[in-house]
């Protein structure tokens, strides 16, 4: 308030308060650009007609907690950012969301937004386990049995493959 009384004295009033704004305003720039930003990490950059968009959009965060891109207890990003970023519905993307807190692989935090649930890659890992014990062994096996190949034979094939990897 000082300042404000002290420009009504002066003659030069528009002449005052046009320092003061430009004065503010070199105050924010400078704010924005010496305040540390994390960069964003992206979620998804495209999507197909196979699957509804917000599936698509909590499968992509899944995969992405699995990978160790989101970590246990980090924050995702908002439903706001995310709507404007990925130019969809933010309904669409609370669905999403939403859905990954029904899977108990985030947590909704009044006030502060979505994270990471503790345990939540480790959900994950047993689920895509137990998906690959039901799924995958059944045919392997009748592939074997239908090949004529014995088992240590392909146990021996899967461990060349292994440490040809490492």
């Amino acid at each position: 308030m000082p300042i404000l009384a002290k420009c009504h004295q002066q003659k030069g009033l528009r002449k005052q308060l046009k320092k003061i704004g430009a004065f503010y305003l070199t105050l924010m720039v400078l704010y924005i650009y010496i305040t540390p930003t994390q960069p964003r990490k992206p979620i998804m950059t495209h999507w197909h007609d196979r699957q509804p968009i917000f599936r698509q959009l909590a499968d992509q965060i899944t995969q992405q907690i699995l990978q160790g891109i989101w970590q246990e207890g980090e924050a995702l990003p908002s439903v706001r950012s995310v709507s404007a970023d990925m130019k969809i519905n933010h309904l669409t993307v609370m669905k999403g969301y939403q859905l990954l807190v029904d899977e108990g692989l985030v947590e909704k935090k009044r006030g502060q937004g979505m994270f990471v649930a503790q345990g939540a890659k480790k959900q994950l890992l047993a689920d895509e386990k137990a998906r690959f014990l039901e799924q995958q062994i059944p045919q392997i096996a009748d592939t074997l049995q239908r090949l004529d190949m014995s088992l240590d034979e392909f146990i021996q094939q899967i461990k060349t493959h292994i440490e040809g990897d490492q």
